[in-house]
């Protein structure tokens, strides 16, 4: 049953995240500065904590959130291979759609209205390039 907090959500941002503290920080700091300040309580930000050694207050601690952003976490309760732990994540997902990235990457620019022109399209799969920064 869909919580009150995805009633009115149009699209959920999965992280699936794999003990990433740095990455999951980094990643969560690039969405929220990408997402459209007037239509954040569009935006559902679930993040799925696979065999992390930290909390929700740990990701969130020096992260500059703007209000209306939902940000939910779930942690599993034993390691779990990539699929699954991919499953794991949008099986907590009750949005019409929504967008997996990466623990690590960085959303572009303009992930707002690209998220809603797919919205607004009649397709039911597509795919939206990030930015991939990595040392080496």
């Amino acid at each position: 049953m869909p919580s009150m907090s995805d009633c009115c959500t149009s699209f959920s941002i999965c992280i699936p995240c794999y003990d990433d503290l740095r990455g999951l920080r980094e990643t969560l700091k690039s969405l929220v500065e990408c997402l459209e300040s007037k239509q954040k309580d569009q935006f559902h930000i679930v993040i799925g904590l696979n065999d992390c050694n930290f909390e929700k207050k740990d990701i969130l601690k020096g992260q500059s959130l703007n209000p209306g952003i939902v940000i939910s976490c779930y942690k599993t309760q034993k390691y779990l291979e990539y699929d699954d732990s991919i499953l794991f994540v949008l099986s907590k997902v009750r949005s019409d759609f929504c967008l997996l990235i990466g623990c690590g990457d960085l959303a572009l620019p303009n992930l707002s209205k690209a998220l809603f022109s797919f919205g607004n399209s009649e397709s039911e799969f597509g795919l939206l390039p990030v930015r991939v920064e990595r040392e080496g």
